[in-house]
């Protein structure tokens, strides 16, 4: 699953950053989705970046633009979870031995999605021990916990949770520890929901 050359790791280059994933103490997580690859870079606090290296998961050869499109971590678990956009959809994870040297086999996650009616899959974000799942062809983001069951699904279309509008192109999203959500989409727009209080 993991390819990976010490001398290589300077030539490390994205073509098509889908997705971004901060994994602590100064590590990030990006996707590539033009080689299907996923690539961990060091920032340190003098802002200088530095290519650590490049994780090859061999799944999408024929992708064509369909390739990873969303990835998450799991701080308390180790683990990385990433989708694969459309045609079909699917969601994978892998577990970390912690400090992102070296990586389990990759697990198609199908009982996961089983429960998930989206046609695409645009970006995810882990929320505790929930998975946020954004759809830009389905204009929705569904909440699943690690059994596969829908906890909630929040529509991004007009008239729906303040929206004047649809969300024209979502393609990603994060939420606070408040619970409020916020959602980026082309061409250039951000969203913000905040979590309203029932009062209980």
């Amino acid at each position: 699953m993991e390819k990976y050359s010490p001398e290589k790791a300077s030539q490390n280059r994205i073509k098509d950053a889908e997705s971004i994933e901060y994994a602590g103490n100064g590590t990030y997580l990006l996707v590539d989705e033009a080689d299907s690859a996923m690539y961990v870079y060091q920032l340190s606090q003098n802002l200088d970046v530095r290519s650590v290296r490049k994780i090859e998961t061999d799944l999408f050869e024929n992708a064509r633009n369909r390739g990873i499109e969303g990835i998450a971590w799991m701080a308390g678990r180790n683990e990385l979870y990433f989708a694969k956009e459309r045609k079909p959809v699917m969601l994978y994870r892998t577990q970390s031995d912690g400090g992102l040297t070296h990586f389990s086999e990759i697990v198609p996650l199908d009982d996961l999605i089983k429960n998930l009616d989206v046609d695409d899959i645009s970006a995810l974000h882990i929320h505790g021990e929930h998975l946020l799942i954004l759809s830009d062809e389905s204009r929705s983001l569904t909440e699943i916990d690690l059994n596969g069951n829908v906890l909630r699904r929040m529509s991004l279309t007009q008239g729906e949770n303040g929206l004047e509008e649809d969300i024209p192109q979502p393609e990603g999203v994060s939420m606070d520890k408040a619970g409020n959500i916020y959602i980026m989409s082309e061409p250039n727009l951000f969203y913000r929901f905040e979590k309203v209080s029932t009062g209980r």
